[in-house]
């Protein structure tokens, strides 16, 4: 006898359809923060990047070429964008399911939250690596020249 509960499909009760619908606004207020966010830091590249190639081109002590500062800025604009746009598309398949009683559009929703929260646990991941190795670095260099 098979005793799990595969075999029955989750019913909402209202309480979680209130939660769901709070947790939606909540994550659309948020993912067009991320939108007009990932546009600033467009913005903030695009203008960096030409300042900074504009200001004086003898800048030969950086140690990345001056457009490189405007360059960082885009690259992560687009890694934010993802997860910005897995978050805004949880909210347009919530916002759908809700209205619609539709079960296939809560599914889509949440694969799309899962992406999301996917997502940013491997950025997370990345950068705890990156300071970690930026970390043993300076200490290493700490030690050499000490």
């Amino acid at each position: 006898m098979d005793m799990t509960a595969d075999n029955k499909e989750l019913e909402l009760s209202k309480e979680s359809k209130i939660f769901l619908k709070e947790a939606s606004s909540w994550a659309k207020f948020l993912s067009i923060l991320g939108f007009i966010g990932i546009g600033f830091m467009i913005l903030a590249g695009l203008a960096f990047g030409s300042i900074m190639s504009s200001i004086n081109p003898d800048l030969q002590d950086l140690p990345l070429p001056s457009f490189a500062f405007g360059l960082i800025y885009l690259i992560i604009a687009g890694i934010y964008f993802f997860p910005v746009l897995f978050l805004y598309r949880f909210v347009a398949h919530s916002q759908k399911a809700l209205t619609n009683t539709d079960p296939f559009q809560l599914t889509v929703a949440l694969k799309n939250l899962k992406y999301h929260y996917q997502l940013f646990g491997i950025l997370a991941i990345i950068f705890i690596r990156i300071y970690l190795i930026a970390g043993l670095v300076l200490l290493v260099t700490l030690m050499v020249f000490k």
